[in-house]
């Protein structure tokens, strides 16, 4: 029976380790975005949206540090969403 499990807990530790990594790029990502848009806000703008979603992204991944995967991917889609509302705003949508 071990060795049936084994596989399937290689498989499972894997599966988490591959979406963690897609998580960190991810939140990357969404870092790089913020400072593409700090610098098109020369007027600063959007100084308290960029603030939102850097804190949003920090929080993602103290959650994600802390092992919790489910609330640092809950997290990263309010980043996402605090990301978007910026671009939003800064394209005047």
């Amino acid at each position: 029976m071990h060795r049936t499990l084994a596989p399937l807990a290689l498989v499972a530790a894997l599966g988490l380790t591959a979406c963690a990594h897609s998580l960190v790029a991810d939140l990357d990502t969404l870092e790089g975005s913020l400072s593409g848009i700090e610098i098109m806000d020369s007027e600063h703008k959007l100084a308290a949206d960029l603030s939102a979603a850097r804190k949003a992204i920090s929080e993602a991944r103290q959650a994600y540090a802390g092992g919790q995967l489910a609330e640092a991917k809950a997290l990263t889609a309010t980043a996402q969403e605090k990301v978007n509302g910026a671009q939003a705003k800064q394209y005047g949508l």
